[in-house]
């Protein structure tokens, strides 16, 4: 599995399988963990505290919505007690997908219906008109 899948910087595919009849669902892991705690910035004192998992929106690949499964890992910071989760390079901060995807979104809302463009990539119509709107 080529470590740059779809182009996706900081990210490594560990694997790509099918949902469904047209979903795609790459599995991945974050390039780099986190090293220092983000409430009081001290390094090294983070101990791994259990992961969830996660399924992020990405960009259509032809006609198949693409979806990049992974497991975040959450750190608790010995020095303050402060909880931190690994930092997801090139993801929304607002929704559950990539930046990329947000384009996306916000080029073809330009030139097609909210309702086409929620059935094209997979989404609510109300989801494409908050993006719309931001």
């Amino acid at each position: 599995m080529s470590p740059d899948y779809q182009g996706l910087d900081g990210w490594r595919a560990t694997g790509v399988g099918t949902v469904g009849d047209a979903d795609l669902r790459v599995a991945a892991e974050v390039a780099e963990r986190l090293a220092t705690c983000h409430r009081c910035g001290t390094i090294g004192r983070l101990v791994r505290l259990g992961t969830r998992s996660r399924v992020l929106r990405d960009v259509l690949r032809g006609d198949a919505r693409v979806g990049i499964a992974f497991k975040h890992q959450r750190y608790r910071c010995n020095a303050c007690r402060g909880l931190s989760y690994d930092p997801l390079p090139g993801m929304d901060s607002a929704r559950n997908m990539t930046a990329r995807l947000v384009s996306y979104i916000e080029r073809l809302v330009l030139t097609d219906r909210f309702t086409h463009v929620a059935d094209a990539v997979g989404l609510g119509e109300k989801t494409i008109r908050s993006i719309f709107r931001d």
